[in-house]
């Protein structure tokens, strides 16, 4: 395991209440992977997020990244995208938001500042308060802020939601542009049928925060009685491919199902 890129390495983490978050985790991602974490409400999606980016420390266990278990040691190569952008944004400006985590050393930060206000459509936001913008304008400023500081690791928790489709379209193609770029992209929703777009591969997390299970992504969406005992609905194009009776070729994209049909 010392050649995995990022390691998790018996993980649990209960709440002050007492609740777990996570029980016994063991994960383990190379370099330039795509994975989706899934699980129903409860399963620990974000408490593994946040403990795999250092902001929770495990119970027990440890995460390793890069070969450095101190995670402060790594903190500019790692970017949270947390489920609540309130818990996110507090500088006083947009413009201020995206420049909080400025290097003076590092060159291209003006240009990759400019590339993703752009891209994100934020020009006319620079001078307004974060608190003030509706649920997915924070979610392009959050984005915004990750993608600008040039993170190596990505942690996105329910990014995807409160998204109008054109942006939507927008934050999975960035986000593939940069595991085009080797960058490794771990993804926590209860949005199946967006998995094949955003993963190769995926984590099932159950009820009491263990680990059920890990596999491709067509072989975990067409476990289809997995699923569903943990809480899950698979996505309409594996439930109408088993309908029309296409489900051994597992078809995971409309086009797919298409021309199986």
């Amino acid at each position: 395991m010392a050649n995995n890129y990022l390691i998790g390495k018996n993980l649990s983490y209960s709440y002050p209440d007492g609740s777990i978050g996570i029980k016994n985790v063991d994960v383990c991602f190379e370099r330039g992977e795509r994975i989706a974490i899934l699980g129903a409400n409860g399963s620990g999606k974000s408490t593994l997020l946040m403990v795999l980016g250092g902001l929770l420390s495990p119970d027990e266990g440890e995460v390793i990244f890069k070969g450095e278990s101190d995670l402060d040691k790594k903190r500019s190569e790692i970017g949270v995208f947390v489920q609540d952008p309130d818990d996110f944004l507090f500088n006083p400006t947009v413009e201020k938001e995206l420049r909080y985590e400025t290097n003076q050393l590092d060159e291209k930060f003006d240009d990759r500042f400019n590339k993703y206000v752009e891209k994100l459509s934020l020009n006319n936001y620079l001078d307004k308060p974060p608190f003030r913008l509706s649920e997915g304008e924070k979610k392009r400023v959050m984005l915004a802020s990750l993608l600008i500081p040039n993170p190596s690791l990505f942690l996105l928790d329910e990014a995807f939601s409160s998204l109008d489709p054109f942006y939507k379209e927008k934050f999975i193609k960035l986000l593939n542009e940069q595991n085009d770029l080797e960058k490794t992209i771990i993804s926590a929703t209860q949005n199946l049928s967006l998995v094949p777009r955003i993963a190769d591969k995926v984590i099932l997390l159950g009820k009491n925060g263990e680990l059920i299970k890990s596999g491709e992504v067509r072989e975990i969406l067409y476990n289809t009685n997995l699923l569903k005992k943990n809480n899950l609905e698979a996505p309409q194009v594996v439930r109408i491919a088993k309908e029309v009776g296409v489900g051994k070729e597992k078809p995971v994209s409309v086009e797919e199902l298409i021309e199986l049909i």
